[in-house]
């Protein structure tokens, strides 16, 4: 397919090309004489170039990619090589190489109206892209003039870059001295001097310890804080537990609170015992038996000692509780004098931080400041180190200008666009189709017939041409060759072939080419049909049967039977069915159920039905009748039909999927291309018949 569309391509460029060659041609040579000219009859202009190298002060290589440092040092040396650039382009450096140039170069220029302008057209400075050169040049008819020209530009840019620096470095040394280096010492002893006050009234050198040490002690003291109140905690939950002993009497033997006071854990144990023996000797004595009296002795003794220990604890754990409590109003009243130290610390240590950054910032910019006073005061005579001239300018031996390989070779693609250029243009505006071969190339249907221009027309004007078994034989065999393409086109089926001959545009010949196919058809002894369905603009009827009587305008009224509007011509095999007179209904007509009537009989009782329809882009009938038909074939006369027209006419029926059988080549003159059999049979012919 993409092959198909590639040489479908390529042949209408030649086709184009053919059609327009002799303007391609006198286009193409007219530009490269011109260029020849032009190159040959232009003075030799010659450059000669000076190198200059303007790099920068500092190295631009960084390990770091992401360097500001670096990205803003590449931006000021860009800076400075395009400063550099401009100044000499500058009005005073011109003005002052004028001045230094030979005497009889200098006049040439100060007979000028404005010799700075008339000097600044020939300067020539070219930037050599990724390197730190310029190349001075100076473009002149006289090689050695233009040397010397460039050799005193550069020399007195030199002189004036030098010049400048020096100024500039004895005016940064007298600046430094006499202003900045002054002020700096003025900001760094004032700077001292507040950092020596600040400390005198602190009273620590460096604060940054004094806070460090006041916070470790509020540190300690809140740890001790913390210890307290835990032992506090703890005693209390002793102190608890052993004062329910003492209100619950026995039964606080069981609280948990009991048993973890160590003074009476042995004394509960002993208790314990003495009841279980006493429990013991119950089941065997009596109460008033001498063993019963001794173990209830014994253990009011031992209960004694009970409730003497825990008054003897209680009064221990209480003294231990005043004490914790009174040391923990002296830790709190310590801890909030602390933290009022602590916030004066810290305001003394944040103004301690910022005067000792503005004392190192004052320092270091005045080391800074002294070191650039030695650099400018060591290097107050000395010249611009940043640029140098890597190399003076020679004599060219060849012209600067014109280039004339060059310029033929661009001469003759010049001359290929302006050709080819033309020839669109031109194509574009005279865009009528001229041969078979670009009716075939520009739309893609197959030519089916070649039809010259016929003899019996030159009189007849606009009207259409009816040939008969006496019309030369030589233009009729193209109506011959249109049968055969046609029948061979439409196999034979039940009921008649329909065709719709159609055109794009009105004058195209379609009526001349119905009528003379009909003849072809019925010299066959095939019955053919002429059907005239341009109602706007009906002529078969005139051309085949002349007279009164009903017509296709009666039948489609139903005024007339269908038999009544067929007419009988002269020539044997021929019916013709058209309109008397045209309409602009044609449209609704077409569409009308008559008419659907009049197609349907035309089929049934005819081999063939040759539609003469109204033009494809005039009419919007002429799509209905197309689809209606069989087959349709296209007419385009040769220069005559546009070729916009055609291909507009083909897309509009190939949208309502219409057949479209071919195309034929309408009024083909002799020298059409020699297309084919047609137009040599043609030619062949009229030669023969003289």
């Amino acid at each position: 397919m993409e092959r198909t569309v590639a040489s479908s391509s390529g042949k209408r460029i030649i086709l184009i090309l053919r059609r327009w060659w002799k303007l391609f041609a006198v286009t193409f040579l007219a530009t490269v004489a011109g260029t020849v000219i032009f190159t040959f009859s232009a003075t030799p202009l010659y450059l000669p170039q000076a190198i200059i190298e303007i790099r920068p002060e500092t190295t631009l290589i960084s390990s770091d990619l992401d360097s500001q440092q670096m990205a803003g040092s590449t931006y000021m040396w860009r800076n400075y090589y395009r400063t550099q650039k401009s100044i000499l382009h500058s009005h005073r450096l011109l003005e002052r190489t004028i001045k230094e140039l030979p005497v009889a170069i200098r006049k040439g220029f100060e007979a000028q109206p404005n010799p700075v302008s008339a000097f600044a057209a020939g300067v020539d400075i070219e930037e050599a892209r990724a390197s730190f050169i310029l190349k001075v040049g100076y473009i002149h008819s006289d090689p050695a003039t233009a040397a010397i020209i460039v050799n005193t530009l550069v020399s007195v840019y030199m002189e004036e870059a030098n010049r400048q620096v020096r100024e500039m470095k004895s005016s940064a040394e007298k600046t430094l001295s006499e202003e900045a280096i002054p002020d700096i010492e003025r900001r760094l002893a004032a700077a001292d001097k507040a950092m020596m006050e600040f400390q005198a009234k602190t009273g620590y050198i460096d604060p940054e310890d004094h806070y460090e040490a006041l916070l470790t002690s509020r540190n300690e003291f809140h740890s001790r804080l913390t210890a307290i109140r835990l032992e506090q905690a703890k005693t209390r939950a002793e102190y608890d537990s052993l004062s329910v002993y003492s209100a619950e009497g026995i039964s606080g033997l069981f609280h948990p609170g009991f048993h973890k006071t160590q003074s009476l854990e042995g004394l509960g144990r002993e208790r314990v015992r003495v009841t279980e023996r006493l429990a013991e000797q119950k089941k065997i004595l009596k109460e008033k038996h001498p063993t019963i009296i001794q173990l209830r002795s014994e253990l009011e003794a031992i209960e004694e000692k009970i409730f003497e220990a825990v008054k003897g604890t209680l009064a221990a754990l209480q003294t231990s509780l005043r004490t914790a409590e009174k040391e923990e109003e002296q830790l709190v009243v310590r801890l909030e004098q602390l933290d009022k130290e602590l916030t004066v610390a810290g305001n003394n240590r944040v103004t301690y931080r910022r005067m000792a950054t503005d004392l190192g910032a004052a320092r270091s910019l005045y080391l800074e400041y002294l070191k650039k006073h030695g650099e400018s005061t060591a290097t107050a005579g000395t010249g611009l180190a940043s640029i140098r001239v890597v190399d003076v300018a020679r004599i060219p031996r060849k012209p600067y200008k014109p280039n004339i390989p060059l310029n033929l070779v661009a001469g003759v693609l010049l001359g290929f666009f302006l050709g080819f250029t033309a020839v669109l243009v031109a194509n574009r505006l005279e865009n009528r189709i001229l041969s078979p071969e670009e009716l075939e190339a520009f739309t893609g249907l197959n030519v089916l017939a070649v039809i010259p221009r016929l003899a019996e027309g030159k009189a007849a004007g606009e009207r259409p041409v009816m040939m008969d078994r006496e019309s030369n034989l030589v233009e009729f065999e193209a109506f011959r060759s249109l049968r055969t393409e046609v029948v061979s086109r439409l196999e034979k089926g039940e009921g008649g072939r329909m065709i719709s001959v159609l055109s794009p545009v009105p004058g195209d010949g379609k009526t001349t080419v119905v009528a003379n196919l009909a003849a072809a058809l019925a010299m066959q002894d095939r019955r053919v049909l002429v059907f005239d369905s341009d109602i706007r603009r009906p002529q078969l009827c005139s051309l085949f049967a002349p007279g009164d009587g009903p017509a296709l305008d009666e039948f489609l009224a139903g005024t007339a039977e269908w038999k009544q509007a067929v007419r009988s011509t002269s020539v044997t095999g021929i019916d013709v069915v058209g309109m008397k007179r045209g309409t602009d209904s044609a449209a609704e007509l077409v569409g009308s159920p008559r008419y659907e009537e009049a197609i349907t009989r035309s089929r049934a009782e005819y081999d063939y039905i040759i539609i003469d329809s109204p033009p494809v882009l005039s009419a919007a009938e002429a799509t209905i009748i197309g689809g209606i038909a069989d087959g349709s074939i296209l007419v385009v006369r040769q220069e005559s039909t546009d070729m916009g027209a055609a291909r507009a006419a083909l897309k509009k029926l190939k949208g309502m999927n219409i057949n479209i059988l071919g195309a034929v080549f309408n009024f083909a003159s002799a020298q059409a291309g020699g297309y084919g059999y047609y137009v040599d049979y043609y030619s062949y012919g009229a030669k023969k018949s003289r």
